[in-house]
């Protein structure tokens, strides 16, 4: 029997969300790519964003989290 180290439980919960999360991106992406209209409002927040760092991750997120809805 395999003797798990101190915070292994930890380790392996943490890479379950990672993976989730990465599985959601994915999903997120493939939309994104099969709709151009989909690509140029992403690339308009980029644009329109692109001095203002915090006002780019919300929305950003805001974009993407709409893409579950869609």
């Amino acid at each position: 029997m395999t003797e798990l180290r101190p915070g292994a439980e930890f380790l392996g919960l943490a890479r379950a969300i990672l993976l989730r999360e990465r599985r959601r991106l994915a999903g997120r992406l493939s939309c994104m790519a099969a709709d151009p209209a989909l690509v140029a409002a992403y690339n308009e927040i980029k644009l329109r964003h692109r001095d203002d760092p915090e006002a780019y991750e919300r929305h950003k997120s805001a974009f993407f989290d709409s893409l579950l809805t869609v």
